[in-house]
């Protein structure tokens, strides 16, 4: 019976195309959850379906390589929780100066604080 959950699939088939010409580090085609792609330094580019890719060449996967590197990753959003914890970090810092002086000031009760007992 097949795994249905976690990570139960077999690992993505993976095959060197080559070498790329610019930096003579490898190019591979690999077969993802989402189909085929091939991959060089971090940079994935989907495989169009009308390519094969049992007849994927190096020289089918360098320009979509390029494509994919020019339009660049999509830029990250930053979410409400990011957003807010520059405020928070804020707000920590007078809170550092008051609480610097607030143990200035209980000494002083304490001082008092003996001498009430010690009039008793």
């Amino acid at each position: 019976m097949p795994a249905t959950r976690g990570r139960g699939a077999a690992a993505s088939e993976r095959k060197e195309l080559g070498k790329h010409p610019d930096d003579g580090k490898p190019v591979y085609l690999q077969n993802g959850r989402y189909g085929w792609y091939v991959s060089h330094n971090k940079i994935n580019a989907t495989l169009p379906k009308d390519l094969d890719p049992e007849n994927v060449s190096l020289l089918d996967a360098l320009p979509l390589i390029a494509a994919k590197a020019e339009k660049g990753a999509p830029a990250k959003r930053a979410t409400s929780r990011k957003a807010e914890a520059p405020k928070a970090d804020a707000k920590a810092k007078p809170k550092k100066e008051t609480a610097g002086k607030a143990p200035a000031k209980k000494p002083a009760a304490r001082s008092a604080a003996k001498g009430k007992s010690a009039k008793a």
